[in-house]
């Protein structure tokens, strides 16, 4: 239902790369849904948080 919602309103948005984009329509949806307890999901803190998942990826093979 949530996702439904949020599908809705970002149909009707135009694109941009900075305000309106597949990372904001992510943090919109994990607000939605309380993700991590939190409803302060934004496109910087989305963006730091994958950043950090994938350099410890990159430490986690580099040991190998």
């Amino acid at each position: 239902m949530q996702l439904r919602k949020s599908t809705r309103e970002f149909q009707h948005r135009s694109y941009n790369l900075l305000t309106c984009n597949c990372h904001s329509f992510v943090a919109n949806n994990l607000n939605r849904l309380g993700y991590g307890g939190s409803g302060k999901w934004n496109v910087v803190n989305l963006a730091a948080r994958f950043s950090s998942r994938v350099d410890g990826l990159r430490e986690r093979e580099d040991m190998k």
